[in-house]
């Protein structure tokens, strides 16, 4: 059968079984690894009253908190709201079209095994 991501849309290499999150967006349950993850920053307050602020309060240089998110994504929302795009199909193999995968017929093992003669001493 053939595969789409070289891996299977996760990053889960050794671990048989990861911890589910659930999606900012929709609330649907989804691994962990599998999830689209964004770390947002902001401020607490929005651009437009920070210079009332500080106008308004008692102190010369108060620095204004800020809000930190972590926000997981699924896929489908991801996509939908433009967090994540569609990749071309080369890079999800990892490199070129066909890089991922070994290719065995005769001439090429032949070849290889010809390869590693010569370059052996034997």
């Amino acid at each position: 059968m053939t595969i789409k991501r070289r891996n299977h849309g996760r990053a889960k290499k050794g671990r048989g079984h990861v911890k589910p999150v659930r999606c900012t967006n929709c609330g649907r349950c989804v691994p962990k690894d599998k999830a689209i993850k964004k770390f947002q920053i902001r401020n607490i307050v929005e651009a437009a009253a920070v210079k009332d602020i500080n106008e308004a309060s008692a102190y010369a240089s108060y620095q204004l908190p800020k809000l930190y998110i972590k926000q997981h994504y699924c896929v489908s929302c991801a996509i939908h709201s433009k967090v994540a795009a569609a990749q071309h199909r080369s890079s999800s193999l990892g490199g070129a079209v066909g890089a991922g995968v070994w290719c065995f017929n005769k001439a090429s093992v032949n070849s290889f095994v010809l390869f590693i003669i010569l370059h052996s001493g034997y």
